[in-house]
């Protein structure tokens, strides 16, 4: 059975916890942190009983145990939902992965959603189960690590300036003209649905934008995001600017010095960002397949009702 979470599973949740296999989903959030092991307290109640308004979770019980979660977390006006936690029972088949899959979109089509979005690992055992719940992987992406002490070159500049508002549109005529057409149909094709992914990306985390233009138009894109001591940065580059990713790269490196730890999300049609990456310092960590599956969206019919006099 498929259920929202209640206060009287916490200690069917506490046995959960500790016997669990790692989390198979992957948000930006999470790509670099390490999956195993039993939460902490603290983190097991925030994490299982939270409040969130913006949070949905379901968990799988069988013989009153729980045997699967999932869950999202979306923004109040978004129409996707990104799944960021999906935990299995050790002895759990990867059926009861398809159900959850199968269940939580239902229940999204019902309240409004468009998208599901599903990040796993390349060698998730999961993913043909997300397949078969109707799920499509449309890009991989590749985590980098900087070893800490290569450094970029320093003589290469260029000449990025901050992003700001009125530079939206020209990030997504660089987004038009920079990603793989398969790509783009799965995360955004119009203005506002790119606005819309971008919003879903976002994250409590501090995050800086920086823009690159060549002859008035942006021609890279560059953002900076920080959590506590750890450091990430993406990059969009434009086909023939690529000459830019050296610097682009050099510069957010500037403004990570004091991180612990930086990362470079880079997704594979930007293999060059790829190849320079590795050439100046940076190991390749991980590697990712990002999945989507639409929904039909229930429309509610208006119906005739006679009029009491």
């Amino acid at each position: 059975m498929i259920r929202p979470i209640r206060p009287t599973d916490l200690v069917a949740l506490a046995y959960f916890n500790r016997k669990a296999n790692p989390n198979e989903a992957r948000t930006r959030a999470n790509l670099q942190r390490k999956h195993g092991g039993p939460l902490p307290l603290r983190d097991f109640l925030e994490q299982w009983l939270s409040l969130e308004e913006n949070r949905h979770s379901w968990i799988y019980v069988e013989n009153r145990r729980v045997m699967g979660l999932i869950s999202v977390r979306n923004k109040a006006s978004s129409s996707l939902w990104d799944i960021d936690r999906l935990f299995l029972a050790a002895e759990a088949e990867g059926e009861i992965c398809t159900q959850l899959l199968n269940y939580l979109t239902a229940v999204g089509g019902e309240m409004g959603i468009h998208r599901v979005f599903l990040r796993l690992a390349e060698d998730s055992h999961l993913l043909e189960h997300a397949r078969q719940a109707g799920f499509f992987q449309y890009q991989y992406e590749s985590l980098f690590r900087w070893n800490g002490h290569t450094r970029l070159s320093a003589d290469v500049e260029v000449g990025l300036k901050t992003k700001g508002r009125r530079d939206d549109h020209g990030i997504f005529q660089l987004y038009n003209s920079s990603v793989p057409a398969m790509v783009r149909q799965a995360q955004a094709m119009t203005f506002q649905e790119w606005r819309e992914l971008r919003d879903k990306n976002q994250d409590t985390r501090d995050r800086q934008e920086f823009i690159l233009q060549e002859n008035g138009v942006i021609a890279g894109w560059l953002q900076i995001l920080t959590n506590h001591r750890v450091g990430q940065f993406d990059l969009l580059v434009r086909p023939g600017s690529e000459q830019a990713i050296e610097g682009m790269a050099s510069f957010a490196l500037s403004r990570l010095t004091k991180k612990s730890a930086v990362y470079a999300l880079i997704p594979e049609y930007q293999a060059q960002a790829c190849r320079v990456l590795e050439e100046n310092g940076f190991i390749p960590v991980g590697k990712f397949c990002s999945m989507v599956k639409q929904l039909t969206v229930r429309v509610r019919q208006p119906r005739l009702v006679p009029v009491r006099a």
